[in-house]
C-alpha cells in the first residue's frame, strides 16, 4: 500500500493536561483503520489531528494532498434540519462551491451508495437516527476527498441502523476509500477494519493488522463465571460484560466448542449470530 498520512512525534496538551505524547503512526491509502481505547484516552483528539481540525502541540503531520481535504463526519449531527434530503445535500455542496452539474451527479452517486434514493424528496426531520447518520456521512463526502474520518459513527444507533451504516462502510471500502474511525462496537471493527490502533496512557499501545474474517460468531449469554475470565478471553476475539450478561465474539469454526462449554456451565444463551463479510 502507498503511504497517505504520517504522524511523527505527535503530542497534544490542553493547558497542563497531556492527551497524546510522542505518537508515531502511518496510514496507508485504501485501508480502513479503527481507533479504540477507553473514554478520554485521546481517540477523538488523534482523529482531529489527522483531519487537520486541531494542531498538535508538538510533532508533524504529513499528508498526501492529492486526495483533497479530508471528509470529517461530526459526532453530533443536527436532528432538526428543515430540508428535503436532496435539497440539503445540494445546499451543502453549493456552500463548498461545487459546480451544479458535478454536484447533481455526486448526489445521485451518494444516494445510491447509501440506499437513500427513494428518500431524496423526503423531509430529513422524518428520518430515523440511522438515516440521519447516513445523511451526515453523505454531506461530508460531497467533495472529491478519498479520506473519510468518523468519530463514533454508530453512537446512539439501534441494531438495524448499525447494520445499515456497516453496509455503507463496506461499499466505500470496496471503492478504495481510506476510512479512519473511532469506535467501541466490536462488530463494526470485525466486518470492516484492516487495522486496529489501541490508544492508552497518552500513547499508541498497539497497532495491529487484523486478519480478514469471513465469518464471526456472536454469542450473547447470561452466566456466572466459574472459569478464569482470562481462559475465556483467550478463546474469543473480544468479550464484553454487562452485569451477568456476556457478549462473546469468536471465529465461526470455534463456535460449537464454546457453546458446549457454556451449556456445561448452565449458561442462559440469548442470541447466536453469524457475521459474514460477503453480506456487506
Amino acid at each position: 500500500m502507498e503511504s497517505l498520512i504520517q504522524l511523527k512525534n505527535i503530542s497534544k496538551s490542553y493547558k497542563k493536561q497531556t492527551v497524546l505524547e510522542n505518537v508515531h503512526t502511518t496510514f496507508q491509502k485504501g485501508e480502513t483503520v479503527a481507533i479504540v481505547g477507553k473514554n478520554g484516552a485521546g481517540k477523538s483528539t488523534l482523529l482531529k489531528i489527522v483531519g487537520g481540525l486541531i494542531k498538535p502541540t508538538k510533532g508533524s503531520v504529513t499528508i498526501d494532498t492529492s486526495i483533497g481535504l479530508p471528509a470529517f463526519v461530526v459526532e453530533q449531527f443536527p436532528q432538526e434540519l428543515p430540508f428535503r434530503l436532496q435539497d440539503y445535500l445540494f445546499h451543502m455542496g453549493r456552500i463548498q462551491q461545487i459546480s451544479k452539474k458535478k454536484l447533481l451527479l455526486k448526489i445521485e452517486e451518494l444516494l445510491e451508495t447509501f440506499d437513500m434514493t427513494e428518500y431524496k424528496y423526503e423531509e430529513i426531520t422524518s428520518f430515523s437516527k440511522g438515516m440521519k447518520q447516513k445523511v451526515n456521512m453523505m454531506q461530508a463526502m460531497l467533495g472529491s476527498s478519498e479520506l473519510l474520518l468518523l468519530d463514533e459513527p454508530l453512537s446512539g444507533l439501534d441494531a438495524k441502523a448499525q447494520v445499515d451504516v456497516e453496509k455503507a462502510f463496506r461499499r466505500l471500502k470496496d471503492r478504495g476509500m481510506t476510512i479512519i474511525f473511532t469506535c467501541h462496537e466490536e462488530r463494526l471493527i470485525q466486518v470492516t477494519a484492516d487495522r486496529v490502533i489501541t490508544i492508552g496512557a497518552h500513547k499508541i499501545l498497539r497497532s495491529q493488522r487484523i486478519e480478514c474474517i469471513d465469518k464471526l460468531a456472536v454469542i450473547e449469554a447470561d452466566f456466572i463465571m466459574n472459569k478464569p475470565i482470562r481462559e475465556l478471553k483467550g478463546k474469543c476475539a473480544k468479550v464484553e460484560q454487562h452485569g451477568s450478561r456476556y457478549t462473546l465474539y469468536i471465529r465461526k469454526q470455534d463456535m460449537n466448542q464454546l457453546l458446549k462449554e457454556l451449556i456445561d456451565v448452565r449458561a442462559d444463551i440469548h442470541r447466536v449470530e453469524i457475521i459474514e463479510r460477503e453480506d456487506y
